[in-house]
């Protein structure tokens, strides 16, 4: 498995690790034998001068950058590097002079570990304003779906086709650029294919979703002109009996297509953040207790932007599209914390948690149904849903990862490191039941 997550951070850092290793060894062999430590003057330059280069560019990076994070970040890790190389350079010379000096030693694996990890400060510094730049543009096409539900008429549609040449293709164009790069960059091949994937999802459903906005202007257009050319009693029983079905079906669909682009937007700055296969979330093909939790856990953390564009509108009512898939996120979490939260008190804790939400959402309702959403009442409210939702998100994760330890013992583990970990568990208490599994 590889160290490093990006080819980047890989081809700088592996050079510098190796050089700071051979420091190490020559540290450990002098010790082991009991000579002399030699002079490291030159291996100790030639990691200086990789370091110093490094904090060139960072300076002028910061210098150039737009990212306030990162102008703020920055200067402190480089501060960082620099201390570190000059404690090296310190213990070199003390070395040179003093071969056996027990605190030159101590100052030469301080700076050598100290090197290591501010150059890995340094690059994911970079490395994480990259990924954020690319969600900024992410971010961008989650901006314009959120007007796609506002289009209820044919001339609101052709606006918006309009639109969408102009500006949402340039921008799904870019991104899907920029995420096919980001992919050839990472190291992991897990994080490529869940990209890829996502990726992949996001351009299939790019024509669907001015399709089923057709469909659905047209259905209510052609609903809408029945009264125009009939009797209206006449009219009502057909959209009610063949009209409204068609409707109602068209609205399905549309919201189908615009959740299922949001998941994969979301999917995809999700994935783009990681940094280790652990951080991976959801196995595909891990269908154990905790597998539909995951995938609630990830349609949330998904959800919860539209959610809180929804609650920070305080003129925004029911309906909605946001509000409806937060509705339907949360009962189907109801559902799923029943049967597969091991731990009951830890499912009545959730439960808990969700019905707070509902019944929250449910006052904000009555609130903005008579236009006092932006009374002191419905702000109060909006905020506390809004914090709600990310403390039931931090709680649900919490949850997926005690099951996952405590389902560890029920099945054996299929992998080395898995193997190792029951064994550890065992080994620590081997009085205590773990179905045999780590012996």
């Amino acid at each position: 498995m590889p160290v490093f997550h990006t080819k980047t951070i890989e081809s700088i850092l592996e050079p510098v690790a190796q050089q700071v290793s051979r420091l190490v060894i020559l540290h450990e062999e002098s010790a082991d034998d009991g000579d002399l430590m030699p002079d490291l003057s030159k291996p100790v330059q030639i990691v200086k001068s990789a370091v110093d280069n490094l904090v060139n560019v960072g300076h002028e990076t910061c210098s150039t950058s737009t990212d306030d994070l990162l102008r703020n970040e920055m200067p402190q890790v480089l501060v960082r590097v620099n201390q570190a190389s000059a404690l090296l350079i310190d213990a070199a010379q003390m070395l040179k002079y003093e071969p056996c000096s027990i605190k030159g030693r101590q100052m030469l694996i301080e700076g050598a570990r100290y090197i290591l990890q501010g150059i890995s400060a340094l690059l994911l510094t970079f490395d994480e304003s990259e990924v954020r730049k690319i969600g900024i543009v992410c971010q961008h096409v989650l901006n314009h779906l959120a007007h796609v539900e506002k289009i209820e008429t044919i001339e609101q549609l052709v606006d918006f086709v309009k639109v969408s040449v102009k500006n949402l293709t340039p921008i799904l164009t870019r991104m899907s650029k920029e995420v096919d790069l980001r992919t050839t960059e990472l190291t992991h091949v897990i994080h490529r294919q869940l990209l890829t994937r996502s990726l992949e999802q996001v351009k299939t459903l790019t024509p669907l979703l001015i399709s089923s906005i057709n469909v659905y202007v047209t259905s209510k257009h052609t609903g809408d002109n029945i009264f125009d050319s009939i009797h209206f009693y006449l009219a009502l029983y057909i959209i009610i009996i063949v009209g409204g079905h068609c409707i109602v079906e068209s609205i399905e669909n549309r919201d189908y297509v615009i959740n299922k682009m949001s998941d994969e937007l979301g999917e995809i700055i999700r994935i783009l953040q990681l940094t280790t296969i652990d951080d991976v979330l959801l196995n595909e093909f891990d269908e154990d207790e905790q597998h539909n939790l995951k995938k609630l856990l990830k349609t949330l953390g998904n959800r919860l932007y539209q959610a809180k564009n929804w609650l920070s509108n305080s003129q925004a009512l029911g309906g909605t599209l946001a509000e409806r898939s937060l509705r339907m996120v949360l009962d189907d979490l109801r559902t799923h914390i029943t049967e597969h939260c091991l731990d009951e008190k830890q499912a009545d804790i959730l439960m808990q948690k969700v019905d707070a939400i509902s019944q929250m959402m449910n006052r904000l309702l009555q609130l903005r149904a008579q236009s006092k959403g932006d009374n002191s009442e419905g702000a109060s409210l909006s905020r506390n849903i809004s914090q709600q939702l990310d403390d039931l998100y931090q709680s649900l994760e919490d949850t997926i990862n005690l099951l996952r330890y405590t389902s560890d013992y029920q099945r054996p583990a299929t992998t080395v490191n898995g193997k190792v970990d029951q064994a550890k568990r065992w080994l620590s208490q081997p009085d205590l039941d773990q179905f045999g599994f780590g012996m």
